[in-house]
């Protein structure tokens, strides 16, 4: 038979009031029946290696707002954040865009999930960023604004290739490479 609450709270009471405590341990939480889940880890990185990935996000940013807002957009930019042939190429494939009149809606995001040192030469250190590019909220659109299609792929593996230009101390984006494979 079980005590009621009440008579179990006026027994604590009394029992503090005259200054004794009870010997008692506390129980750990017995485990849970189900299962938890375990969040995913946060990639750790060096400073130069979180300077990469910063360098790719500012590649993004920029040239998802320029690519949303053509052809009657400012496109240097892009200048301060790619280096060749990252640069030329992007600027080719808004002139095309522009010819066409088409322009991106929504925002493609990327999520590194690994950086890997590259060369090192005359011009500093190259770090390759890989991760999941994902487009499943963008496609391009015509100056009417109709869905000119979705892109190849929702989800797919790309590497960035970033130059730490250590003279200048900053870091352009030289080359994107889509593996052609789902992440």
């Amino acid at each position: 038979m079980r005590a009621p609450i009440g008579l179990l709270v006026t027994a604590v009471l009394a029992w503090a009031m005259v200054g004794c405590t009870p010997d008692v341990q506390p129980t750990p939480d017995p485990p849970s029946a189900s299962p938890t889940q375990t969040p995913t880890p946060t990639p750790t990185w060096t400073a130069d290696e979180q300077a990469a990935v910063d360098a790719v996000a500012r590649f993004m940013d920029v040239w998802a707002g320029i690519t949303q807002r053509l052809p009657d957009v400012d496109q240097m930019p892009i200048r301060d954040v790619t280096g060749d042939p990252l640069r030329s190429q992007t600027f080719l494939a808004w002139d095309k865009m522009v010819t066409n009149g088409w322009h991106l809606v929504g925002t493609p995001i990327f999520v590194p999930d690994y950086v890997t040192p590259g060369a090192h030469d005359y011009q500093g250190d190259r770090y390759h960023v890989h991760g999941c590019y994902t487009n499943s909220n963008t496609h391009i659109a015509d100056k009417t604004g109709k869905n000119l299609g979705d892109g190849p792929s929702d989800r797919e593996a790309t590497n960035y290739l970033v130059l730490h230009l250590l003279n200048e101390g900053i870091y352009l984006v030289l080359e994107e490479n889509p593996e052609g494979k789902p992440c």
